[in-house]
């Protein structure tokens, strides 16, 4: 059996209310519409990892979240359009994240400001959360960072950390809720 066209995968998933998972970790999806495909269809999701091919807005996520609230964990690759409205658009999603996620990973290209801008709207509590960087970034740009995580961490009671993956430019926060 090969491997299913991207006709195929849409299909199964616009048709799959009671899917809890979603993995799609090899294929890039060039789906322009697949968050609003999943969002409707699969309102049940607890576990979303994928690789999203073509630019995407921030925003395009946002239903994801509002629509699968029993959504805990959520892992996207993607290219973000209109850089410029990064730092705004994560205000936005900051505010839409369901109190079910345990896990935020997002592999897209951020900056030190845009973190800060999620991290000053998000109210909930997260185990982790993931993100990758523009640049190689200065030890003093996660100093600044590590000061808007910390006044996070202050207003929610909690212990954190960031830690470098291999490579250099992904990071993890990680929570100890």
């Amino acid at each position: 059996m090969g491997i299913p066209s991207m006709k195929e995968i849409v299909r199964l998933i616009s048709r799959s209310s009671n899917l809890e998972e979603i993995f799609l970790i090899e294929l890039k999806l060039h789906t322009p519409n697949i968050f609003d495909i999943i969002a409707n269809g699969c309102s049940n999701i607890k576990v979303l990892d994928m690789c999203v091919g073509g630019d995407h807005n921030i925003e395009s996520i946002i239903p994801i979240f509002t629509q699968c609230q029993q959504l805990e964990s959520i892992s996207l690759r993607l290219s973000i359009k209109n850089k410029n409205y990064i730092n705004k658009s994560m205000g936005i999603l900051a505010k839409s994240i369901p109190k079910n996620l345990n896990n935020l990973i997002l592999m897209i290209s951020i900056e030190i400001g845009d973190l800060e801008a999620f991290f000053s709207q998000f109210d909930g509590l997260l185990k982790v959360v993931g993100f990758k960087m523009f640049d190689y970034v200065e030890s003093d740009d996660l100093y600044n960072l590590n000061i808007e995580i910390q006044k996070y961490a202050e207003r929610k009671l909690v212990n954190y950390r960031i830690v470098s993956s291999n490579r250099c430019d992904q990071f993890y926060i990680e929570f100890d809720i």
